[in-house]
């Protein structure tokens, strides 16, 4: 999948899925899983409201949406979620341990898809960036000679000394960064995700760099606000809130490169 971090939220189908034909045609409810708020309002306005009313089918949204906890349900044998959002990251991992079932495309069309934007075990909804930011003040403005340019450079606290922040509630965003700077080139980074072996390559790789590590963040809301009070020098988050938080006054820069 060539859009690692970008283009990460995405519709993983469990292993005890109920969207193919036979089931469809039962009109049996459909549990979908995602998040609450505005993200969650927007969906329903966008996709699940019409979604209903075009196929029959009623639409169950609850929120919390986790792989941790679609793993647990798979293998307790107790499945009650049937469409979970995630992250490719998240879904690459949840299908290695055989919590999800391969999506059929003989009939979901993907012609009119993004190339990249759909996996054996994952479907993309909507794009957005995980990118690494920086205090612009310390290492200078996005392009300029001295600024950082690759998730090796966000690893390199020789060259680029100071206190980073990384998410800590979810693979989403946290494991495709850590390959990168491992030597993963983008284009393979869910190939090798999609192993075990591939996993703990991510999470040794968190580990060399936990010493400097002075914030592990939450929400996209912390991740901004880390920036905005400059309480880290570096962190990794989401490309909307980093804008946000320029426009509030931040001294922060981000790249868009291996995003």
């Amino acid at each position: 999948m060539k859009n690692n971090t970008r283009g990460i939220t995405l519709g993983a189908f469990l292993a005890a899925s109920i969207f193919n034909a036979g089931l469809a045609q039962a009109a049996d409810p459909v549990t979908v899983v995602s998040w609450g708020g505005s993200y969650g309002a927007a969906q329903d306005a966008a996709l699940f409201k019409d979604a209903s009313k075009n196929s029959g089918i009623d639409i169950i949204r609850e929120s919390g949406a986790s792989m941790s906890k679609t793993c647990l349900q798979v293998e307790s044998g107790s499945v009650s979620w049937d469409l979970v959002v995630t992250g490719s990251g998240g879904s690459a991992a949840a299908a290695a341990k055989g919590c999800l079932e391969k999506i059929d495309y003989s009939v979901v069309d993907v012609s009119d898809f993004i190339p990249g934007m759909y996996t054996d075990y994952c479907v993309g909804t909507d794009v957005f960036a995980t990118v690494m930011a920086w205090n612009t003040d310390k290492y200078g403005m996005p392009g300029s000679a001295g600024a950082p340019k690759s998730w090796a450079d966000f690893w390199d606290v020789k060259k680029f000394p100071g206190t980073r922040a990384y998410r800590a509630n979810n693979v989403d965003g946290a494991l495709e960064p850590a390959l990168m700077a491992d030597g993963v080139p983008p284009e393979k980074v869910y190939e090798v995700l999609s192993t075990k072996a591939g996993m703990m390559r991510a999470i040794d790789k968190i580990r060399e760099l936990k010493p400097h590590i002075a914030v592990f963040w939450g929400s996209g809301a912390q991740q901004a606000q880390l920036m905005k009070d400059a309480e880290v020098d570096m962190s990794t988050g989401w490309n909307g809130r980093f804008d946000n938080a320029k426009k509030d006054g931040a001294k922060v820069g981000y790249t868009f490169n291996q995003a």
